[in-house]
């Protein structure tokens, strides 16, 4: 995610299994507990499914679109 002053922050996209009721504070209370500030991802976007390359690679430029 880009960030005027930073460059870029963390973000998430996270693919909720089958009938999984997670929500964004849940995410957000588990990264405090074990990460650092500046590790912990600033937004949490829930997406259907991961975009992949056909050898099986998140194609991570992709999600910055979604």
């Amino acid at each position: 995610m880009a960030d005027p002053v930073k460059g870029e922050l963390a973000c998430s996209y996270v693919v909720r299994s089958s009938g999984s009721n997670l929500i964004e504070t849940q995410l957000d209370t588990y990264a405090r507990s074990r990460l650092s500030a500046i590790k912990r991802p600033r937004q949490i976007h829930f997406v259907a499914k991961l975009p992949v390359s056909s050898s099986g690679k998140v194609m991570r430029r992709r999600l910055s679109h979604t």
